[in-house]
């Protein structure tokens, strides 16, 4: 049975992060304390060794977005969108831009995940829940970390790969608090220039993943993209219609042109 009563001293150590993370909470279960409900997600627990921990430092400087699979460094304004293992020759190891998003610039990159995240990766551990959980992601992070015989088939799955996230620095808390505007356009820039290209996801029911373990296409993409504030009607049409297959999608896409007819062509002759 779970004691909502924690150690004070871990709770403490830990005011930075559930300050920032106000629906996280330390309980004891048996002789191991955890901080359950990160990311506002009863399905996932963060054992905490001791107030001695390094990964308590980790926390305090890092804030759980519950709309994405990621983690925010307050320190430096980027957020952490975890990713998976690739191949070593994927050509998503190497791809970093800017993006422009209505004359606010923000450098993107896929690479390598932050020492911040993998400590917390290596103590998240499947809570008791009814919400079936993909615990972020981070599974392949913590097996490598924990796994210390592992059997000859992961050995050889870790061996031949190399973990990334999507990195995008310039992001502010409300755009981590509110990231369907930032996600929606830089997706829109991905799909633009690489149809193959994984995407953020966001999906309100907690289920949010950087979809599609795909091989992105070699193809040239380009170092910059700069956009206007896009039509959130518009953004939201095409990332359904990416979602369907090509028999629906082809619905949405007339939607968009509707839109684009009525709203937006109609006016400009108007004004002629």
């Amino acid at each position: 049975m779970e004691n909502s009563n924690p150690n004070s001293s871990l709770q403490d150590a830990l005011r930075a992060f559930f300050q920032n993370n106000p629906s996280a909470k330390l309980t004891h279960e048996a002789n191991a304390t955890f901080v359950h409900n990160p990311w506002d997600d009863d399905s996932i627990k963060i054992n905490i060794l001791s107030d001695k921990d390094p990964l308590i430092a980790a926390l305090n400087s890092i804030i759980l977005p519950k709309q994405l699979h990621a983690i925010y460094h307050i320190d430096n304004n980027c957020l952490e969108v975890i990713y998976t293992y690739v191949k070593s020759d994927d050509p998503a190891i190497d791809r970093r831009f800017d993006i422009s998003i209505d004359g606010k610039s923000f450098e993107c990159e896929f690479s390598s995940p932050s020492p911040q995240l993998l400590a917390l990766a290596k103590h998240v551990q499947r809570a008791p829940s009814t919400f079936r959980s993909d615990m972020r992601l981070l599974t392949p992070f913590r097996d490598a970390q924990n796994l210390e015989s592992p059997p000859a088939s992961a050995k050889t799955w870790f061996s031949t790969r190399t973990p990334i996230c999507f990195h995008i620095k310039g992001v502010n808390r409300t755009e981590v608090e509110n990231p369907e505007t930032l996600v929606r356009h830089i997706n829109f820039g991905l799909k633009y220039y690489d149809r193959r290209s994984p995407v953020i996801e966001i999906v309100p029911d907690r289920n949010l993943t950087l979809s599609g373990n795909k091989q992105v296409v070699r193809a040239q993409f380009p170092d910059s993209i700069s956009l206007p504030r896009i039509d959130p009607f518009f953004l939201n049409l095409l990332h359904e219609a990416s979602r369907e297959t090509p028999r629906f999608a082809i619905l949405y896409y007339y939607q968009i042109l509707e839109y684009a007819a009525f709203y937006y062509v109609d006016d400009k002759a108007k004004d002629r």
